[in-house]
């Protein structure tokens, strides 16, 4: 099974290449962990985080806004 390390060690590849505007359609795993990467938030704290299913997420910059 995939930790949330593993998780994070494979998403931020891909965040860090990121250059232009993206859509992405992901899973709750993948939002926490663009929350840790973004935010610095600790794993603890990104585990708690309440992610609905019937949202969009924006990302600009370093901000994170639920739509």
């Amino acid at each position: 099974a995939e930790s949330y390390q593993m998780l994070l060690e494979r998403v931020k590849p891909w965040f860090d290449a990121l250059d232009r505007n993206t859509v992405c359609v992901t899973h709750g795993g993948v939002v926490r962990a663009l929350f840790r990467l973004v935010l610095g938030m600790s794993a603890q704290e990104a585990v708690r985080l309440d992610v609905p299913q019937d949202r969009l997420l924006r990302l600009e910059g370093r901000r994170l806004e639920w739509l």
